[in-house]
């Protein structure tokens, strides 16, 4: 690649606008507060031209300047740019109030300037920096392209391993929890109704299996209220009846699917209300929770529960 390659093919730029520190090699660069952009005069200080010269050339190359990031602020967009200079600079005002246009260049477009700029020696300084970055990457590839191909490879096999590895240990897991939903049927079969330990032991059998089983006609799912899941897993207050306060409190601490929970409207004499209530499957996982607490007989929920099990 030659200057007047870069000079003339936009094809040949995009390949290089990425490599910025070309500037601060070549010359210090004044950037504004912001540390992010360049005014037009800014520019032209930079690379010692005119500022009309800036001008033009951001008039003949505005499509490329824009993708790179090349903004003009009017309005109330500029008014907020110059307060936000004035608070970082601290040092007044420093957008006159009478400006009524900003140009904001980049780093990235400051460079392309660079690339195309012809009566500048700090710009054809920027472009011998940019052809020996070509340069040296181009001598380099072959050899970076080779090391790359074997790490890809090398990595390639160590995933093929893993992958193996991880669909052993995840095959594994699942078939540890069918082991546990079998286990949670057979210790609470006589507090599951006949739907739900038909529902548990297809899943347990899917877990196990490591595949979908047949399935069964779809069986409607069957809601308690909390007064009768107290009733199945035997919770109730001291002077004997179900706690359905408790349960309430304590399936606020059991994760629960949105399809398991269904609010009602019931009617009571003459108070009625919204009340919800839990599918059978909740009971295995709320039996599973009382049981890691150790069925204690003060419940320290939102408050203090005295309960008896029985």
């Amino acid at each position: 690649m030659t200057e007047y390659d870069l000079i003339e093919s936009r094809l040949r730029r995009d390949r290089l606008v990425e490599h910025l520190d070309v500037l601060d090699r070549v010359k210090a660069l004044s950037a504004l507060p912001d540390g992010l952009n360049v005014t037009v005069e800014m520019a032209a200080n930079y690379y010692d031209v005119e500022k009309q010269t800036i001008v033009n050339l951001i008039y003949d190359y505005h499509s490329e300047l824009e993708d790179d990031g090349l903004k003009v602020l009017r309005g109330n967009e500029l008014k907020e740019f110059a307060a936000f200079l004035k608070k970082v600079a601290n040092i007044g005002e420093f957008v006159s109030p009478k400006t009524r246009s900003l140009t904001l260049i980049p780093r990235r477009a400051l460079l392309r300037i660079g690339m195309v700029l012809r009566d500048s020696e700090v710009a054809k300084a920027v472009r011998s920096y940019l052809l020996d970055v070509e340069k040296i990457a181009r001598h380099d590839a072959p050899t970076v392209i080779t090391k790359a191909t074997k790490s890809a490879e090398q990595t390639d096999k160590m995933l093929s391993v893993r992958e193996k590895n991880a669909e052993a240990r995840l095959l594994d897991a699942r078939r540890r929890q069918g082991q546990a939903l079998q286990n949670i049927i057979d210790r609470y079969a006589d507090k599951l109704s006949p739907q739900a330990i038909e529902s548990l032991a297809a899943k347990s059998a899917e877990l196990i299996a490591g595949e979908p089983v047949i399935s069964l006609p779809a069986v409607e799912q069957h809601f308690l209220s909390c007064e009768q899941i107290a009733k199945r897993v035997g919770l109730f207050s001291l002077s004997g009846k179900p706690h359905k306060q408790a349960i309430a409190a304590l399936l606020e601490h059991v994760e629960t699917d949105e399809i398991e929970k269904l609010t009602v409207v019931e009617k009571n004499g003459a108070w009625q209300g919204t009340t919800v209530k839990y599918a059978e499957s909740v009971v295995p996982k709320l039996l599973e929770y009382v049981e890691e607490l150790g069925k204690p007989q003060v419940l320290k929920l939102d408050k203090e529960y005295r309960v008896a099990w029985h």
